[in-house]
């Protein structure tokens, strides 16, 4: 790829919706991240694994132009990207946007450590450029609380309905 987005007529939506049934969706995350998840069991070939969900948040530049051409690199992020992030055991990772705010969602193993899992993503050299370039398009929430360093301001879970008695 050029490393360029796609082309300002294409559409990101229907693309993304039309993957939403695929086995992973991946986006791709900035490095060093801590936050919290909850575990549960899911089956990966014919092992069962138990799975972490993440849930972090940025924003965007103030600039629609460039909020656009975010979105078009994630519909197509590139393949080396998304090798790496499944490398790390990520099973389903999800980008939501809402004007400038980002909200992302990932299931990893139980074990996943973003410190140190994101560490060895960044290893390949293709990772580490679209972590870079997404970084130009990004920026810490104003006053966000989380770990010294952490670009993607982690997320606590304050409900979840399976838990909830029926």
């Amino acid at each position: 790829m050029s490393g360029q987005p796609p082309g300002p007529t294409q559409d990101p939506i229907p693309s993304i919706r039309s993957s939403r049934d695929a086995p992973s969706d991946p986006s791709a995350p900035s490095t060093t991240v801590l936050t919290t998840g909850w575990p549960y069991p899911a089956r990966i070939g014919t092992q069962e694994h138990h799975l972490k969900t993440f849930a972090q948040a940025l924003d965007l530049i103030d600039d629609p132009d460039r909020i656009a051409e975010y979105d078009r690199y994630h519909v197509e992020a590139w393949p080396e990207v998304v090798r790496g992030l499944r490398s790390l055991g990520i099973q389903r990772m999800l980008l939501w946007r809402t004007g400038r705010r980002l909200f992302m969602t990932f299931d990893a193993p139980e074990d996943f450590d973003p410190v140190s899992d994101y560490q060895t993503y960044a290893e390949d050299p293709r990772c580490r450029e679209w972590d870079e370039l997404m970084k130009s398009y990004q920026q810490r929430i104003p006053n966000a609380s989380g770990p010294d360093g952490a670009w993607w301001t982690p997320m606590d879970l304050v409900f979840d309905l399976e838990a909830q008695p029926s």
